[in-house]
């Protein structure tokens, strides 16, 4: 088991903070919307912002512990940009599935966040991870 854990330990950190900033968004967008009564769409960016900016923390140092702070700029920005391009992704797989196949909004939803969540580790790992890890040698042993 520990074996599976320290050759996964990557994967499994990025799918918990993963969770936790799935759960920061929904908090933040509640905070907003039903606290505040800030607009609908106002506290969805609210909560996006935040929810981005947490993963972003926790994606630099604990998942890939990458605290060279050296290309800070660089990867903030290219951070915020596969963002906002997989929450367009996220639009866009949700107005096809729901808007325009008529298929069911849930299922749709459950199946569009595992291709955001997959597209976002792997743009995410790309922007972080040493150059060793990104051609194909273990981050960590």
């Amino acid at each position: 088991m520990r074996t599976i854990i320290l050759k996964y330990k990557t994967q499994i950190l990025y799918l918990i903070c993963g969770v936790a900033t799935t759960v920061f968004n929904i908090i933040a967008y509640y905070i907003c919307y039903n606290l505040f009564r800030i607009d609908n769409v106002v506290s969805t960016i609210v909560a996006w912002l935040v929810s981005v900016l947490f993963a972003y923390i926790t994606n630099k140092t604990l998942v890939f512990k990458n605290n060279d702070f050296g290309s800070l700029l660089k990867e903030t920005t290219q951070f915020f940009l596969s963002r906002v391009a997989t929450g367009f992704i996220d639009v866009a797989i949700m107005y096809a599935g729901v808007d325009l196949l008529a298929l069911p909004g849930t299922p749709i939803k459950i199946i569009d966040n595992a291709i955001v969540i997959f597209l976002n580790y792997i743009v995410s790992k790309y922007i972080f991870a040493s150059k060793k890890e990104k051609v194909g040698e273990p981050y960590e042993k």
